[in-house]
């Protein structure tokens, strides 16, 4: 596979966003989002947006300004993630689930099956009780 992630996979990840900041967990650089300040009011104000446009002309590999575009983040692995971080961390999820894609689909189909039969059973049960006489 690629050691970037997909446009699937990142649409598929896609948790929520902020118009502020955000921290990858995998690589610790931070994101922001600099196209208006409105988010930035409870977050330091413009005051603070300048100061992380500052930090970023300064290290621009530690953080990475978005411009218009809001930051896109979720969770994986209980670590928080930014889709498109430079780091491609997310890559080698993608890579385990399409390397291990038909084992993962063999486990969903049995899930679905015992699932099923659990639902079936559970159904029997509710048409064998009188509920009319309780």
């Amino acid at each position: 596979m690629s050691d970037k992630c997909s446009e699937a996979f990142n649409q598929a990840l896609e948790g929520y966003g902020t118009y502020v900041s955000a921290v990858c967990d995998f690589c610790g650089r931070t994101h922001f989002f600099s196209g208006d300040t409105t988010g930035w009011e409870d977050a330091g104000g413009v005051e603070a947006l300048e100061e992380m446009q500052k930090k970023a002309d300064a290290e621009p590999d530690k953080y990475v300004d978005w411009g218009e575009v809001r930051v896109s983040l979720g969770d994986i692995a209980g670590k928080q993630y930014i889709i498109g971080c430079p780091c491609n961390e997310l890559a080698k999820y993608e890579n385990f689930i399409w390397n291990h894609r038909i084992l993962i689909m063999n486990y969903y189909k049995n899930q679905h099956k015992a699932m099923q039969e659990n639902a079936d059973r559970l159904g029997g049960q509710i048409k064998e009780s009188d509920f009319n006489n309780t």
